[in-house]
């Protein structure tokens, strides 16, 4: 059976791997941690826990990347610089649950490695999560504190630039 790649949509793959990077970190995280949990449950519940460790920083991540993405937005904007996919909102929300899935795996991806090499009981693997997440939230952080900079400035100048036509028509 082949795939034809060209006929995948974006937004339905940007979904699944959004949702497989939701999930299988769970998954990964249980058994690394709790072998015989993982073993134990059925599917249903594996998931429904598997969902309760990485949707909590997930959404946390959805909303500094929705966050950042405003303000880059406004500031392309304010540079003239929009371009079709900031109009289209499907986009540019697709992007930031893909986004925010891809650095939850990340943070969580640090506490499996470290669980696996390190052998980290399960207290040391939730604070090393804790951690990558609180790295990857300043990060998001410095970013947006630097975009509401950077749109301040394109404001001022705006003004500056208003009020020197306006001192010029008269």
């Amino acid at each position: 059976m082949t795939i034809d790649i060209e006929k995948i949509k974006p937004y339905p793959a940007i979904t699944l791997l959004s949702i497989l990077g939701t999930i299988s970190p769970g998954y990964l995280w249980i058994f690394i941690y709790n072998r015989q949990l993982f073993l134990s449950l059925d599917f249903i519940k594996l998931t429904t826990l598997a969902l309760g460790i990485t949707v909590p920083s997930l959404i946390f991540m959805i909303a500094t990347s929705l966050a950042e993405t405003r303000r880059g937005h406004k500031i392309r904007k304010l540079k003239n610089e929009e371009s079709e996919d900031d109009k289209n909102e499907i986009f540019v929300y697709s992007h930031n649950v893909y986004f925010a899935s891809v650095w939850t795996t990340v943070s969580i991806g640090a506490s499996i490695l470290t669980g696996y090499f390190f052998e980290f009981n399960t207290v040391l693997g939730v604070l090393v999560y804790i951690l990558s997440i609180l790295i990857a939230t300043i990060a998001s952080f410095a970013n947006v504190m630097y975009k509401d900079f950077q749109i301040r400035r394109l404001e001022k100048k705006a003004d500056n630039t208003s009020k020197e036509i306006k001192k010029d028509k008269k």
